[in-house]
Order: structure tokens, then C-alpha cells, then sequence
């Protein structure tokens, strides 16, 4: 057995018997030991499809594009629905060119008849995958447990992923779905006035987009309305693979270099160092007249400096930025179960419910 076959496996069952722990302190919130233990083999999975030797090797040999759909292929329908039925709603969402995108609409925690002539504050939510991978449904526990603590409805949304649908596509999509959701929110008793977007990793690249759009079409005299804040969670936000988080954590087992290499290759092609689209690198942006921003970045992340740059250029600018660095921890962790008790977490969820709140 290769060296790093023992240590994968010795590392999947190590979190597997983390996950019955877990699933037993979180017994009466509606996750079994079963739902635990599934979704551990989903991030373990997706996470070591990402490390594997032969796949991560090399990304920058012209085969980006084969790899990229190959994890995709190995990851497809492995994301186990985490949440009682009671506590969501899935969608059907068009998107202005005719193709229909998956949404899943988590409840707040009083979402009951008895309660809806309320109007609550709405989170547009944007789960990450480099561009090209990922779902809807992976932030499942977080977003259920937000949408309660905060007292929001969250909608959590797809987008269509590259390579097959390169840049501008998925920014495309996400303008379509908070454009469907300024017109429909009022359906689920959300209220339009008071929306917030967020998204982890390539979604808080696109939610940050979002908040960049919304701006530019205002000035062009659109009625498009705005969002009154960004909860942004380790984002991509750059294309510079040498900077000092990528220098340090850019070889560690999950999101390396050489991986995000091939997601940005597939989604901006090869030489995507040079550009400055703020499209697609929206640090390079105009940051003025932005809503305010809760940013969360992990100090074992390569996403980190990027992550800290923004909120330093928001703060410059006079937008109101608050930054967490969370120790301990790397990547976007809200898709791991070992996250779910911790202090992180735990700040998490409270300063983006006192930002949700503050609408």
C-alpha cells in the first residue's frame, strides 16, 4: 500500500469515529449518528479526491480540464441530504436564459404557519468548489443552524461550473438568481428590502461579485435594488498563487496550490495570473459604495492573504468590515463535521447572526 493510501484511510476513520461523536452531542437538533457519519464520508471524499497523488501531481500539463471533471464525476450524488425534510424547502429557480438551477430554502426558526404574516430577512447563499465543483446542498448543517439562530430565510443556490461553462457563466447565474429573488422572496415571506449574500471559497469570489454588480447597475440607473451586506468565508479573491498564504499552506493535504491552479485554469484558462477582471478577481475592483462586509479567513487557509487584503481595501475605503481569523483551522470549514462544536464555530454563527440582524 503507497504511503499515502495508509495515511488516507487511517484519516477517514479517524473522523468517522469523530463523526459518531458528534452525531451523538447534536441528537436532538435532528442529525442521527447516521447523518454524521454520511457526511464525514462526503468531505473525506471530497477532500482526499482532491490530494490524490495522480490528480494533484500536475494541473498545469494541459490535462486540467479531464482532472477537474474526473473528481467531479467520482464526487457526483455523494451529497447526503443532512436535514429532516421539515427544515427545507428545494426549488426550482430559471435563470434568464431559460436553464433551471436547484435552490434549497432553509427555514428560519420560526417558519410556521402560525407565523407568516412576518416578513424575514433573506441570506443568498453560494457554496464553493473552485468553479467547478461542489453543491448546493454541502453547507446543509450550517445553513439550517444560521437560518435558526439568526432567524432568516437562507437560499442556498447553484450555479453552472466550468469547464464546461467558463467565466462569466457563474456570476451570470448568481446576478439571475438574486434578480429571481427580489421578485419572489415576498412568496416565502422573505423580505426584499432586507437581503444579505454570502458564500464560502469560489462563492464568496461570487457573492463579492454580486455586491460589484448590484453597485455598477444602480449607477446605471437600473432598479436592482441592493444587498445590505456580504458575510464572506475564505474567498478567492485574486489569481496570484505566490503570495504568503499560498507560500505556506500551499502544499497542505485539502486546497493546494496545484489544485486551484486547475479550478482557475478551467474557469478563466490558462494565464489567468494576468487578468484583472474585477469579474473575476474582484480585489482588483472599485470598492467604494459596497455594504458592509463580515469576512471570515482561516490561518492554515492559502486563501488567507487574499482574504485579509480585501478587508483591509474594504476598511480603506470606509466600508464597514469586521475580520475573524479563525485559528486552528484551514480552508472554508463550515462543510466539516469536526467544526460543528467548536469555539470557531460557535463565532461564526454569532457575528454572522449580529450581521444578519443588523439589517
Amino acid at each position: 500500500m503507497r504511503p499515502f493510501k495508509a495515511i488516507f484511510l487511517f484519516t477517514c476513520f479517524a473522523v468517522l469515529g469523530t463523526a459518531v461523536w458528534i452525531g451523538f452531542k447534536f441528537k436532538d437538533e435532528k442529525r442521527t449518528v447516521a447523518d454524521m457519519f454520511m457526511h464525514t464520508v462526503y468531505t473525506g471524499l471530497f477532500f482526499g479526491q482532491l490530494s490524490e497523488p495522480e490528480i494533484e501531481v500536475r494541473f498545469d500539463d494541459g490535462t486540467h480540464e479531464e482532472k477537474i471533471v474526473a473528481i467531479r464525476g467520482r464526487l457526483s450524488g455523494l451529497t447526503p441530504d443532512m436535514l429532516d425534510a421539515s427544515l427545507f424547502t428545494d426549488l426550482s429557480v430559471p435563470m434568464s436564459d431559460g436553464h433551471v438551477h436547484n435552490v434549497r430554502m432553509y427555514h428560519p426558526g420560526d417558519y410556521s404557519k402560525e407565523e407568516r404574516w412576518k416578513r424575514w430577512p433573506v441570506l443568498l447563499h453560494i457554496h464553493g468548489g473552485g468553479f467547478c465543483i461542489g453543491n448546493y446542498k454541502a453547507n446543509d448543517l450550517y445553513l439550517h443552524d444560521l437560518a435558526t439562530a439568526a432567524n432568516v430565510l437562507i437560499f442556498s443556490v447553484s450555479y453552472r461550473f466550468a469547464p464546461e461553462h467558463p467565466f462569466p457563466q457563474a456570476p451570470n447565474d448568481i446576478l439571475d438568481h438574486y434578480l429571481w429573488l427580489r421578485e419572489h422572496a415576498d412568496d416565502y415571506f422573505g423580505d426584499v428590502d432586507r437581503i444579505a449574500v454570502g458564500g464560502d471559497s469560489a462563492g464568496g469570489n461570487l457573492a463579492v461579485v454580486l455586491t460589484h454588480d448590484l453597485r455598477n447597475l444602480a449607477r446605471q440607473g437600473k432598479d436592482v435594488g441592493s444587498v445590505k451586506a456580504q458575510l464572506i468565508n475564505a474567498p478567492v479573491l485574486d489569481g496570484d498563487l505566490n503570495t504568503e498564504s499560498y507560500r505556506n499552506y500551499g502544499k497542505l493535504h485539502g486546497l493546494t496550490k496545484q489544485t486551484m491552479y486547475g479550478f482557475l485554469a478551467c474557469y478563466l484558462g490558462v494565464g489567468f495570473e494576468k487578468i484583472k477582471d474585477p469579474r473575476a478577481f474582484p480585489l482588483h475592483g472599485d470598492l467604494s459604495s459596497l455594504p458592509p462586509a463580515l469576512m471570515f479567513v482561516y490561518n492554515h487557509d492559502p486563501l488567507r492573504s487574499e482574504g485579509e487584503a480585501y478587508a483591509e481595501a474594504l476598511q480603506r475605503e470606509g466600508i464597514p468590515t469586521e475580520l475573524h481569523i479563525l485559528e486552528g483551522t484551514h480552508v472554508s470549514a463550515t462543510i466539516f463535521p469536526y467544526f460543528f462544536h467548536s469555539e470557531q464555530y460557535k463565532t461564526v454563527i454569532h457575528a454572522s447572526t449580529k450581521m444578519l440582524q443588523s439589517m
